[in-house]
């Protein structure tokens, strides 16, 4: 084992292990730093946020630095971790394209064993449907969503959301609609 992982690893005992990612603040905008750590479901380890996402095309890659080594990673996945150090949401992640070695085929066939308690024991489970769009849809959708979030706390029926409100405003029909066309829903 070499690389950012050689500082992280995992024992394959009876004691099940995993990694976290954690992200760090950077002095430079565009530098994302991480560092990984391995925990035992035996034990105490922090709280974190499960990454739900697309991989994205795997041969357009960033760098991003990684236990002091560079690292590569999709591009999705480097705009989601670009977005999270930019807002400030620095902590812990599971994101499995980095917390499992990927060139590591008996950890990747372990760690699929576990992806349920992993996914169980989170804080929450972030979705990053992707980067914002240049003509602001995505933003337009996501505000819908919170929108429509709120409504169901009270009760509000769907059908009557759908009615009372994308019928009269079809941009805001269209920014759903790109919403949903994205990559992350049709990734499994």
């Amino acid at each position: 084992m070499k690389g950012p992982y050689a500082l992280a690893p995992l024992s394959h005992t009876s004691t099940p292990q995993f990694r976290l990612l954690e992200l760090h603040p950077s002095t430079h905008p565009s530098y994302v730093l991480c560092s990984l750590c391995s925990y035992s479901f035996d034990e105490t380890f922090p709280a974190y946020k499960a990454l739900s996402y697309a991989w994205g095309i795997m041969n357009d890659t960033r760098q991003i630095f990684l236990n002091r080594y560079a690292f590569s990673v999709s591009h999705n996945l480097w705009a989601f971790l670009e977005q999270m150090h930019l807002q400030r949401q620095y902590g812990f992640y599971w994101i499995d394209a980095i917390c499992i070695d990927q060139s590591n085929t008996l950890e990747k066939n372990h760690q699929v064993q576990m992806m349920r308690h992993i996914y169980s024991t989170h804080e929450r489970v972030v979705i990053w449907p992707g980067e914002a769009s240049e003509d602001k849809t995505s933003d337009m959708a996501m505000d819908i969503v919170v929108s429509i979030e709120r409504w169901a706390a009270y009760g509000i029926s769907g059908d009557y959301m759908y009615r009372s409100h994308f019928d009269r405003n079809k941009i805001q029909g269209h920014a759903v609609g790109q919403l949903l066309c994205r990559d992350y829903w049709t990734r499994i």
